[in-house]
């Protein structure tokens, strides 16, 4: 199966499984793919290709479904420092057409950009805006680490939880 034919089956819920496309389908289907820069590949099968790749053609196939709603599990597991630009640029884009999203993930970056986001640690940690909620107090109550981003440099410094033995 080519990366065109996953992202074609984001128009299933529109035409069914046997349904014809139509040129407006193709039309959304040739703008997804060209959003998230998959189209020299378009034609080459999915598993020839690289995690990061397959997750761009997935998110292809999201958007060629044009939900109002739009639900992504881990989406930036396996992408380039270049494709989780990408993808943030996408998100951006489409709340601004007016869809809810809601994401399931470990990348803090992608949550501090998140306009609610919650914390869990075997219960509720915190709620709120992505960037005041994920203080250092509530990101090692949930991870037992804190990535901390320092100065204009954004070096990374980690902290660990108390072991309770030195």
């Amino acid at each position: 199966m080519a990366q065109m034919d996953v992202v074609e089956m984001g128009r299933f819920t529109e035409r069914g499984l046997f349904g014809r496309m139509t040129s407006e389908d193709e039309d959304i289907i040739a703008d997804s793919i060209k959003r998230m820069g998959i189209e020299e590949q378009q034609d080459t099968p999915l598993r020839l290709l690289s995690g990061g790749q397959q997750q761009r053609a997935y998110m292809a196939q999201v958007l060629a479904r044009r939900a109002d709603l739009i639900l992504l599990d881990e989406p930036t597991s396996s992408l380039d420092a270049s494709g989780r630009e990408l993808f943030s640029h996408i998100l951006d884009e489409e709340r601004q057409r007016g869809a809810m999203i809601v994401v399931a993930t470990h990348d803090i970056q992608l949550a501090a950009e998140c306009n609610q986001a919650m914390l869990l640690a075997h219960a509720v940690v915190a709620v709120g805006p992505g960037e005041e909620i994920l203080t250092p107090e509530a990101l090692l109550k949930t991870f037992g680490i804190v990535l901390l981003y320092q100065g204009e440099d954004k070096g990374v410094g980690i902290v660990e939880r108390e072991h309770g033995h030195e």
